[in-house]
């Protein structure tokens, strides 16, 4: 069968001229060009429409790995250090310089102190006590912590 006689079986559907198509490349691209089928498809095809100017940044940032847990922590943590590291050394230089300014200040604070030291002897009195509010205030913790789990909410990171 010959290129002219296959044509028009191939656009009837005729099986016979299938043998033909599987060996000529013509008469393929022919086929793709003129089968209405094919036609239909391109027509319903909807038409390509441009991708949003920050589609690829927003795909990539999602896409990226989180960074390590310890790099959100690094700098509250730094900050918090050099803070205590500050505050130490600016205490040492009062008690070897100015030993009177700092007994000053505590007898200032002295009123404040005495204020409470009745709630502490009174909580460290009750030791059993204590650890029932601990216990109950974990317990509290992990149930908020399987309630929020379960609504299927991701936590947040320190920076968003």
């Amino acid at each position: 069968m010959n290129c002219a006689e296959a044509r028009p079986r191939l656009l009837a559907g005729d099986p016979s001229a299938d043998a033909h198509l599987e060996g000529c490349a013509a008469c393929g691209a022919w086929l793709e060009k003129h089968d209405p089928i094919v036609a239909r498809f391109q027509a319903a095809r909807p038409e390509a429409l441009a991708a949003p100017a920050g589609l690829r940044h927003r795909v990539l940032r999602r896409w990226a790995p989180a960074p390590p847990a310890w790099r959100r922590w690094a700098v509250p943590l730094g900050i918090a250090a050099a803070t205590a590291v500050l505050v130490l050394a600016a205490g040492f230089g009062l008690m070897t310089r100015e030993a009177g300014l700092l007994a000053i200040a505590a007898g200032y604070a002295q009123p404040v102190l005495v204020v409470f030291s009745g709630p502490r002897d009174l909580v460290l009195g009750n030791l059993v006590g204590l650890g029932g509010l601990v216990a109950l205030a974990v317990l509290s913790f992990a149930i908020g912590g399987l309630l929020y789990r379960d609504l299927g909410r991701a936590p947040r990171g320190f920076a968003q």
